[in-house]
């Protein structure tokens, strides 16, 4: 192998020595090689080729290098720009002391040039030797560990001034264990650091319990209120969330775990009861970090949220003032019911003799007397439609007082939409025929039955329906039914003068009136809309309206579905259709019939007496409760008509004693009352209960049905 390469590397020297010669024209013959010319020329080709294509390499591999170069440069710039265009400080740090540093770390400090800091040993940074030493020992230990380090300190700058800083570090090389190079960051959190002792002291300062849940769902922030109105110290604030508190904010905030989505931050609320018999509300939201991210939202929701802040708020005394106030519109709606009971009451009685006892006796060719006898009457109309007005309007104030302290009782029961929508057309058709209007019914063909207070959602759809009467000057109204999941969805339609875009949201707020108050009358109090929502959502149903000025509104609401076996009639559905379809039932014709009437009030007793005596009934009177009791002793009677609030026996104490005895157990008894306590009346046993301000075409009705029947239970 020695010896080729020997005889190669002679072979070479021989040929260049030729090739200098003949450029030096110093050669004779090719033989002096040991060579043919031909042998010669290709060698000297094969040279030169190889000779040319290494120069060809070279020059690819410099333009490489310079396009490298130019790359490496422009890296650089592009770094250099970014690093001194960044708004944190940014540091190379080896055996503590600046390698590199950007112009955002200079100035943080107060230096004029990085230039001034590069070199200096990190201390500088630093109040004290104290804090240098402990915050270096855990930071290094940290990253070289291969974990990024953070922490919030007080910095000083070079002209001794103080900040709040955060510090973030790590390794650029943590295998490395000694003089290992290391990126550290600094921000200036100074005005965040103000502000948080800001909130700090207004969070501690409130009267409010606040505390924050994080995402391990374990306490991480409290204030003071939050510890005063649990009743714990700072030892408890580890303990389960279970143990701590009220089943219903924990429920708050696993709701807020579960519904955490950072494009919702839904807010949940419920009331909770502590020690003391004190109510207070809970709320419960999302906390997020204010940050900007490139991750999607599913990711940036999970990265983001930090945890769930809870206050929680005394409302005992807001209870107690809504409570008065609650208790002071029932006692004066229910005092203004007795006298307004009597006023309607007389005019009614005045209205129907004048009708069929004077004025059949009047000279009405007389033109004078003709005149004045139709004014009496059209002023007895007035009289009786405002009371009735009235009434509606203290009905839907005691409505809303009720629903809002919770005292309503509820009478969840099934009925078909089309039970409901036939008994409200029914109930406001006259004021379609004062009008003019037309209704119209579209109900799907075998809708599921609801299942509700059956009275309370014929009220929804008789104030949606005097609602689109009272805005509508012709035309037609459309009620329709159809299904809608587990609901059925229930619409009132109209084409009059619609709803502007600013009023459609304050439709159902309490006391509103669409319109100007200053031009147009105002009807009603504006609670029909507020009532219809309380009855709907109470359900766990909704109800909104879609209007367009000028072209009408449609009103929707949905109604709980009945979801069980459904049969195709109802014999409860069928009897009750029937009682209410048939006419007034007769008068009891024969032996007289003798009826009690027991009130305090001596107006309502004399309206009672007059128009029981004018339906044929002999009638008795009682002023209150232990003297009726006396007159029942002595004397038998069919009937008895019972108040509630009567001084000394109240009327359901006297219910409960005639119903305990086997002497007067069998006497039926009609509760006219203005205290709305049906369900006691009907557990002590009596036969009806009305409430004040009824028609008294009703309570004939009842009168005449248990006395006609027989059969009054």
């Amino acid at each position: 192998m020695e010896n080729n390469k020997n005889d190669i590397e002679k072979e070479l020297a021989d040929i260049l020595a030729y090739i200098k010669k003949v450029l030096n024209h110093e050669f004779e013959s090719a033989s002096e090689i040991g060579l043919t010319d031909s042998e010669l020329v290709e060698s000297i080709k094969s040279l030169a080729s190889g000779y040319i294509n290494s120069l060809v390499r070279i020059e690819d591999y410099a333009r490489s290098l310079a396009e490298s170069e130019n790359k490496v440069s422009q890296i650089k710039r592009t770094y250099e720009a970014m690093l001194n265009n960044s708004s944190v400080g940014i540091t190379l740090v080896r055996n503590r002391h600046f390698v590199l540093v950007n112009k955002k770390m200079a100035e943080m400090f107060g230096y004029n040039s990085p230039e001034e800091v590069i070199g200096k040993i990190s201390r500088i940074c630093y109040r004290s030797d104290r804090d240098f030493e402990e915050i270096g020992k855990s930071a290094y230990s940290t990253v070289k560990a291969g974990l990024e380090y953070k922490v919030e300190y007080i910095a000083k700058r070079k002209d001794g001034s103080e900040f709040w800083a955060l510090l973030t570090g790590k390794s650029v090389s943590p295998d490395e264990v000694d003089n290992a190079d290391s990126v550290w960051v600094f921000q200036d959190i100074d005005e965040r650091k103000r502000q948080e002792s800001q909130s700090s002291v207004i969070v501690s300062s409130l009267v409010d319990a606040l505390f924050v849940v994080n995402k391990h769902k374990k306490i991480s922030a409290y204030n003071f209120a939050f510890l005063s109105m649990f009743g714990f110290n700072e030892n408890d604030i580890g303990d389960d969330l279970s143990r701590l508190f009220d089943p219903k904010i924990n429920a708050l905030v696993d709701k807020v775990f579960l519904n955490g989505d950072i494009n919702k931050k839904n807010i949940y609320t419920d009331e909770i009861g502590l020690s003391g018999n004190r109510i207070c509300r809970a709320t419960a939201s999302s906390m997020y970090l204010d940050i900007e991210s490139s991750l999607s939202k599913d990711d940036y929701a999970a990265d983001a949220f930090i945890g769930v802040v809870v206050t929680v708020r005394d409302i005992t005394k807001e209870k107690e003032v809504d409570m008065m106030k609650t208790d002071f519109i029932s006692t004066v709606s229910h005092e203004l019911r007795t006298p307004l009971t009597s006023i309607l009451g007389f005019a009614n009685i005045i209205s129907k003799k004048f009708k069929d006892t004077i004025y059949p006796a009047l000279n009405t060719e007389d033109k004078k007397t003709k005149k004045t006898a139709d004014q009496i009457e059209s002023n007895l109309n007035i009289i009786i439609s405002e009371g009735r007005r009235l009434t509606f309007l203290i009905n839907d104030v005691l409505d809303i007082a009720k629903m809002e302290a919770g005292k309503i009782e509820w009478k969840d029961e099934r009925f078909t939409a089309q039970y409901a929508i036939e008994h409200a057309v029914s109930a406001t058709s006259y004021l379609f025929q004062a009008k003019g209007l037309g209704i119209i019914t579209d109900i799907e063909d075998g809708l599921s039955e609801i299942h509700a207070d059956k009275d309370r959602f014929i009220q929804v759809v008789i104030n949606l329906l005097s609602n689109a009467v009272k805005f509508t000057d012709k035309g037609d109204i459309t009620v329709r039914a159809k299904s809608d999941k587990d609901f059925v969805l229930i619409s009132v339609s109209d084409n009059g003068i619609g709803i502007s875009k600013e009023n459609l949201n304050k439709v159902f707020e309490k006391f509103k009136q669409v319109g100007d108050t200053l031009t147009d009358k105002p009807e009603g109090t504006g609670l029909g809309l507020p009532i219809c929502r309380q009855i709907v959502e109470h359900y766990g149903g909704k109800i909104w309206a879609e209007s367009m000025e000028g072209k009408g509104s449609t009103f929707y609401f949905t109604a709980p579905r009945y979801l069980g076996k459904t049969g195709t009639a109802r014999i409860k559905d069928f009897i009750e259709q029937l009682k209410n379809s048939a006419p007034p039932a007769l008068i009891y014709s024969g032996v007289s019939k003798n009826i009690l009437i027991v009130d305090d009030d001596g107006s309502i007793r004399r309206l009672l007496r007059q128009e029981l005596e004018y339906a044929g009934y002999i009638t008795d009177e009682a002023a209150e409760g232990l003297e009726a009791l006396n007159k029942i002793k002595h004397k038998k009677y069919d009937l008895i008509i019972l108040d509630v609030m009567m001084p000394g026996l109240n009327g359901f104490d006297v219910a409960r004693i005639l119903k305990n005895s086997p002497d007067t157990m069998d006497i039926p008894i009609i509760i006219l009352s203005v205290v709305e306590d049906k369900e006691t009346g009907f557990k002590i046993g009596v036969e009806r209960y009305l409430i004040k301000g009824a028609e008294y075409p009703q309570l004939l009705n009842e009168v005449n049905g248990l006395l006609g029947s027989g059969n009054f239970k």
